[in-house]
């Protein structure tokens, strides 16, 4: 494994000890630069959207970031143009016209990444001029076109875009909702890393090791040689063709474009080939265009791609509901549980989450550790696996503490 690979995923690394259950995320901002697209994050302000950005930039030398927040009546020249220049220009015959050069210092014409807020509250003219840096890497000026260093741009909005957007909307291949953190323990983590940030504890500042602009275009072409051999792309077909029967369609510009980060998944993960545990990884991502098709693109994808990892997600859900059912105060009807009734129901439910890790061998009933175990010997993906298997532990764990009063 190569050094800049090392440094890459010491820089993951990194973001995720000190951005509590944003893991997903933090890969998505690494596949977007890798693979040179881009991504967009929904949900509500306060979730540390800009902070994933700003720690990446941490561990590229030399990088610059443009930042915006959005509106209607955002121009083009609020993106690309800091001032204006006037001079005159001296021609023939002894006359003379008035030059306007425009100034992009801070802008986004020059910067290699960029952080949009609000994002489709751009009018019409603002998303043209976006729609031709994002996808071309060029801005124009004066009716001549310009490149633009940029890498990667990152959408952050509430909203989903409306019909005519999509186009636009397509350029941003990855999709993340950014929700609040469920988890009452992961949450009382994060509070605890804010309140040493403010202290100024060098231990929650990001250890990153930065590579240069130049080594990350020598691991950008690097990643286009990850090998897609034609048993992936036809596992991906099944995809599609599946999610086309659900109503959901993928469209050819979007499908195009899959491969670059499949590839950068897998050399992230030290691979030099793509395999099925990059269709889990990044597919759950790329191929949803409304958040509510999230479950139902996931479970076609691990049907297709890991079917133990099915049965996962499957007691997964379930491991959720029961730690939601038990750590509320309210019953099924509105009413509120008693004591008795509400520590009974976290013994119940912490019983039944030990099953759903454990097994049930007289039963029959397999557990997300035997299910682990068959995967790593069949050849399935494990890394989906193993993360559900710890977010159940930290949902035992919250049971036990929230309801039973102790750890375990």
């Amino acid at each position: 494994m190569d050094a800049v690979v090392k440094k890459l995923q010491n820089n993951e690394a990194e973001m995720n000890r000190l951005l509590i259950g944003r893991k997903e995320e933090v890969r998505g901002i690494f596949l977007a630069v890798l693979a040179r697209q881009h991504a967009i994050l929904f949900g509500p302000h306060g979730e540390a959207k800009s902070m994933l950005l700003d720690y990446f930039v941490e561990g590229i030398a030399g990088a610059t970031v443009f930042s915006k927040t959005v509106a209607q009546d955002t121009l083009p020249d609020d993106l690309f143009v800091a001032a204006y220049d006037f001079f005159l220009e001296n021609l023939d015959g002894g006359k003379q016209r008035n030059i306007t050069e425009p100034i992009n210092t801070g802008m986004m014409p020059e910067a290699h990444f960029a952080m949009l807020r609000e994002l489709f509250r751009c009018s019409g003219p603002t998303l043209n001029a976006l729609l031709t840096a994002i996808n071309e890497r060029y801005y124009e000026v004066r009716g001549q076109r310009k490149k633009m260093p940029l890498i990667s741009v990152f959408g952050d909005t509430n909203n989903l875009p409306g019909e005519d957007l999509d186009a636009f909307y397509d350029r941003f291949m990855l999709r993340y909702v950014v929700d609040r953190i469920a988890e009452k323990s992961e949450r009382i983590r994060m509070r605890q890393l804010s309140h040493k940030r403010r202290q100024g504890d060098n231990e929650v500042k990001p250890k990153m090791q930065p590579i240069s602009l130049t080594e990350l275009a020598s691991v950008q072409e690097t990643v286009l040689m990850v090998e897609v051999n034609e048993r992936i792309d036809d596992l991906i077909e099944t995809i599609i063709e599946k999610l086309y029967q659900e109503g959901v369609i993928i469209y050819g510009r979007r499908d195009a474009r899959l491969n670059p980060l499949l590839q950068a998944n897998a050399y992230l993960d030290g691979r030099d080939e793509v395999t099925e545990s990059d269709l889990v990884d990044v597919l759950p991502h790329v191929l949803w265009d409304n958040p509510d098709h999230q479950k139902l693109v996931l479970k076609v994808i691990l049907s297709v791609a890991n079917p133990l990892g099915l049965l996962v997600q499957e007691l997964l859900d379930e491991a959720k509901e029961l730690r939601d059912a038990a750590i509320s105060r309210k019953k099924d009807d509105g009413t509120d549980k008693n004591d008795a009734e509400y520590n009974r129901g976290g013994s119940e439910a912490n019983a039944k989450l030990k099953k759903l890790i454990s097994g049930d061998e007289p039963a029959g009933i397999k557990g997300i550790t035997q299910l682990f175990e068959e995967a790593k010997k069949s050849g399935f993906p494990t890394k989906s696996i193993q993360d559900a298997l710890d977010t159940v532990k930290r949902y035992q764990r919250d049971v036990a503490k929230e309801v039973m009063g102790f750890d375990v």
